[in-house]
């Protein structure tokens, strides 16, 4: 194999013909961003803070940091640790090592593309669910691999800014509609308005979709709204600059495309049917949903059992 003494800093391989080669000083782990910082002429400074920053989105600085570390030969070695492993030239770092830190990036890199596989699909780049029942949220959790928020036990409002740099989300969607609880006061005036009859709703979820969601957002109102509420943010409407749009399933344009698909395996819904019960159950079965009790989701009635 050729002994680098033609490349740059005593490297070899495809990297170091752009500069790209690990130094033994100046650097503070593997070398990786001085390597950069070096062929770009930059401060390495500048590639770890970077780097350290994308740490935080899902790991992902240390995935590139790790990667690098593999593709960039040393100083002093004829090639890269991967192309050592191949037997195209000699490195410095161990073959232990070097597969240790593949299957680090492998399985790391694996992790990563299914949870963006899942956001093209969800189309979105992070999914939140908030609800205050656990069992719920832990379906949720382990059923779609979304992040779950608890009202009850977290401030949503301040999650929510954290998790979108202080922006707020880009879509926000009641899923709930005039059932929605909630333990603030205006909850309670909405109860106490829909008993005396002078409203008929309860826009808990609606309201708090038009106050997290980002200027400029977009505001979906999937829950059952059949009359009139009270007291609705309009104004934030218009002053975000927010689009919103409210909508019922049409069953007759998509129950054929999602039965089609059920019935392909491309959609699993049987998760969802914590409790399978007898007809003359169904009462029970009925008091349980509304109530929320014993994890129940959705009860499915047999009338052969």
């Amino acid at each position: 194999p050729p002994d680098g003494s033609g490349t740059p800093f005593g490297g070899a391989g495809f990297t170091s013909r752009y500069g790209l080669v690990r130094p033994r000083d100046g650097r503070y782990l593997a070398g990786v961003c001085a390597a950069v910082g070096r062929a770009t002429n930059t401060d390495p400074v500048l590639w770890r803070v970077l780097l350290a920053v994308l740490g935080f989105f899902g790991g992902i600085g240390i995935l590139i940091y790790v990667t690098a570390w593999l593709i960039i030969p040393g100083e002093g070695d004829s090639a890269s640790p991967v192309e050592s492993m191949l037997g195209r030239g000699r490195s410095s770092m161990s073959p232990v090592t070097v597969i240790v830190l593949s299957i680090l990036v492998a399985v790391s890199f694996g992790f990563i593309v299914t949870d963006a596989f899942r956001a093209v699909l969800l189309g979105a780049a992070r999914v939140i669910v908030i609800d205050r029942l656990d069992d719920r949220l832990a379906m949720a959790r382990e059923q779609q691999g979304v992040a779950t928020l608890n009202y009850r036990t977290h401030d949503v409002g301040g999650d929510l800014l954290e998790r979108s740099g202080g922006r707020g989300p880009d879509v926000c969607i009641d899923a709930v509609g005039m059932p929605a609880p909630g333990g603030a006061s205006r909850s309670w005036y909405d109860l106490v308005r829909q008993r005396l009859r002078p409203e008929s709703e309860r826009p808990v979820a609606a309201r708090e979709a038009v106050h997290h969601c980002r200027k400029g957002g977009s505001v979906f109102l999937l829950g059952a709204y059949p009359a009139g509420v009270d007291n609705f943010p309009l104004g934030a409407v218009m002053s975000k600059g927010l689009t919103l749009r409210g909508a019922q399933q049409h069953g007759h344009r998509y129950i054929p495309m999602l039965l089609e698909r059920m019935a392909r395996g491309e959609i699993v819904t049987e998760q969802f049917a914590t409790h399978t019960m007898p007809l003359d159950a169904a009462p029970d079965g009925y008091a349980m949903f509304q109530q929320q009790t014993d994890g129940c989701v959705r009860a499915v009635f047999e009338p052969s059992r």
